[in-house]
């Protein structure tokens, strides 16, 4: 009777619980409200991006045919990198840091970081830019006119991307969350589907892979000087009458330390994966393989927005040290993860051959490589997508940072030798080795760290309550 009692009170409990969250997000002034409200907009935000984005490439890949479509690919793959470098990971660091700032009021250190922010990454990815363009100058007799051409046109299109980003990130910062998103994930690919319509269908231009390039380049250019009207307006009052404060050093630290993070998360990313159909099997293969990567994408679509609500409430959680609920975030969210992929996990294993003919007939040879990518999404979502989450969030980046370098580099292993034995279903393999063994170590540490279960269908450790001790010396670490 006992038991049965305990067990009644419990469950009222956690309906008296989640009344009270529940009038909280309703509350114009709370911080739940604020949150939700905060993941919604974002969450429709890239809902209409990912759609308009979607939409262009299938008219891109109509327009250009399945060859010029894979050099178009292939060559944003390279860019990809180089844009790594070109940005110093620099938009991260501006995030980090604007975050705080604001919350502080430090107008004077705003002031400085936006100052320093321009030369540091106009330098760096004009020094990037420069060397791309020589170095695909000098080996231009060993590429395809089409891929030369293609190429040129990137090296032009990396500072202006650069700025893009670091820009929109700088205003997510701000807190300006409609400022940050909607250029970059609306307004961009809308001039970009605008630029393609109008040259193809008005002035009657044939399209190849580099003047794609060209009108990306032309439409990132705009999106560009409206994130910067944006920042101006938002900064110019706060900080003009502000003599700058610098603290380069800590920002150079903090953004060596995310680029080695960002290198390691982009090499286990489809978009590296690209890169390496595109080197070892040719690049019309690569542009199969990036149509069906885009598909496996929407997977996680949902998962990204449950993840954007769940991450500041693990650090919140954590610091209090409350962690019978800290676990129960993190099996809700991993659970509501597998309910909002699965349904597009179902849609296109049944209909996938289809949504790839849209395509281009020719496309369908990718359903294989599909099914594949799809199966990683889905199993890295049971397995508790949270995972890299709750080990950042807590202070333990330095470990997680070890564990998605190691998997990067068993990636790295396994995809030259499954590509060359089975092709691009190989590298597709490849990816979800890797980053089921990424999954499956962080699970493991975050057991034995912070007596966690992060898998979303297991059975909750047991433990004594994280205490502030701990966390401080975690933070520290």
């Amino acid at each position: 009777m006992v038991a049965r009692h305990n067990v009644v009170a419990d469950e009222h409990s956690s309906i008296a619980s989640l009344t009270t969250r529940l009038r909280r997000l309703v509350r114009p002034d709370s911080i739940e409200g604020a949150l939700a409200r905060g993941a919604l907009l974002v969450f429709t935000i890239n809902v209409a991006g990912t759609l308009i984005a979607f939409l262009v490439q299938l008219l891109l890949a109509r327009t250009l045919g399945a060859a010029e479509y894979g050099v178009y690919i292939f060559a944003l793959g390279i860019f990809n990198i180089v844009l790594l470098v070109a940005k110093v990971d620099w938009d991260h660091v501006s995030l980090r840091f604007l975050s705080a700032y604001t919350a502080q009021d430090n107008r004077a250190l705003i002031r400085g970081f936006l100052r320093r922010s321009d030369f540091i990454v106009g330098a760096a990815s004009g020094a990037a830019a420069a060397l791309s363009a020589a170095i695909v100058w000098t080996f231009r007799g060993r590429l395809s006119p089409s891929l030369f051409a293609a190429y040129l046109v990137a090296c032009a299109l990396l500072p202006i991307t650069a700025f893009l980003q670091v820009k929109a990130l700088a205003l997510q910062g701000l807190r300006r969350v409609v400022a940050s998103q909607a250029p970059l994930n609306i307004l961009r690919p809308s001039l970009f589907g605008i630029g393609v319509i109008l040259a193809v269908f008005v002035f009657a231009r044939r399209m190849t892979a580099a003047s794609a390039l060209l009108i990306n380049l032309a439409a990132t250019a705009a999106v560009l000087l409206v994130s910067s009207r944006f920042l101006n307006r938002e900064t110019k009052n706060a900080t003009s009458v502000v003599k700058s404060e610098y603290a380069t050093r800590e920002w150079m630290h903090v953004a060596w330390g995310m680029f080695v993070v960002s290198a390691a998360q982009f090499v286990l990313s489809q978009n590296f994966d690209v890169v390496v159909v595109g080197s070892m099997l040719n690049t019309t293969i690569a542009g199969y393989y990036g149509a069906a990567s885009q598909l496996a994408s929407l997977c996680v679509f949902g998962v990204n927005a449950v993840l954007f609500m769940a991450a500041p409430l693990i650090s919140e959680l954590f610091a209090s040290g409350d962690k019978v609920k800290l676990q129960r975030l993190v099996t809700l969210t991993g659970r509501l993860n597998v309910a909002v992929s699965l349904p597009v996990v179902l849609a296109l294993v049944f209909a996938g051959r289809v949504i790839l003919s849209w395509y281009g007939p020719t496309f369908v040879t990718a359903y294989p490589v599909l099914l594949v990518l799809v199966a990683g999404q889905l199993t890295g979502a049971m397995l508790g997508a949270l995972a890299g989450f709750v080990m950042t969030m807590t202070g333990h980046h330095n470990r997680a940072a070890v564990i998605i370098g190691g998997s990067a580099l068993l990636y790295l292993l396994l995809t030259f030798v499954l590509t060359r034995l089975f092709g691009a279903v190989g590298t597709a393999a490849s990816t979800v080795i890797a980053f089921l063994a990424r999954h499956v170590v962080l699970e493991i540490d975050i057991r034995r760290r912070l007596g966690i279960e992060a898998f979303p269908f297991g059975k909750a450790p047991r433990g004594s309550p994280i205490v502030r001790e701990s966390v401080v010396r975690s933070v520290a670490d």
